[in-house]
């Protein structure tokens, strides 16, 4: 998988660290993310800085996940929850769109990511409707996995947008 658009809004200096520590954080949690792109970022910002800040520090020397998770909760910033999830959500269209990404791995997360990221509940609800659609159509009950995948590409994309509130 590529991480691309991850590591794209990882060096965008407009994103507090906080927002990008939440965004991060879920992405490992729902299995998108691996240690080691948190740990590149904390990296990054540690070589930016004249003074990084002692939890991102903890960030990129943590040995276990565990460590690590607690370390990302702990960066300080603002935390942009929505702008994290919109941010995991494009990734899950790029990696879906592009033949990268399952669409039960997409479908999952996606419902994950906009329940825990404070995304709007319309949001939430219509990926969890698209993820039981999806069973149905895998079952033959209604409709194609095909038309279920198209219309959650149409969703990631539509909610991943930057103006979502």
């Amino acid at each position: 998988m590529a991480f691309e658009t991850i590591r794209q809004a990882l060096v965008d200096p407009s994103l507090a660290d906080g927002t990008v520590a939440a965004c991060l954080l879920s992405g490992i949690q729902v299995g998108l993310l691996d240690d080691e792109i948190a740990k590149d970022w904390a990296f990054q910002v540690i070589e930016a800085r004249e003074l990084p800040a002692v939890e991102i520090i903890e960030v990129a020397t943590a040995r276990h996940r565990s460590d690590l998770c607690e370390a990302l909760k702990d960066v300080r910033g603002d935390r942009d929850g929505q702008l994290a999830g919109r941010i995991l959500l494009r990734h899950l269209f790029v990696e879906l769109s592009a033949g990268r990404m399952d669409v039960w791995i997409a479908a999952a997360s996606s419902e994950l990511i906009a329940r825990n990221m404070d995304l709007p509940e319309e949001v939430y609800y219509k990926f969890m409707i698209l993820h039981d659609y999806l069973h149905l159509a895998h079952q033959g009950v209604n409709g194609t996995v095909a038309g279920m995948t198209d219309e959650l590409l149409e969703h990631l994309e539509s909610s991943s947008s930057m103006d979502l509130r």
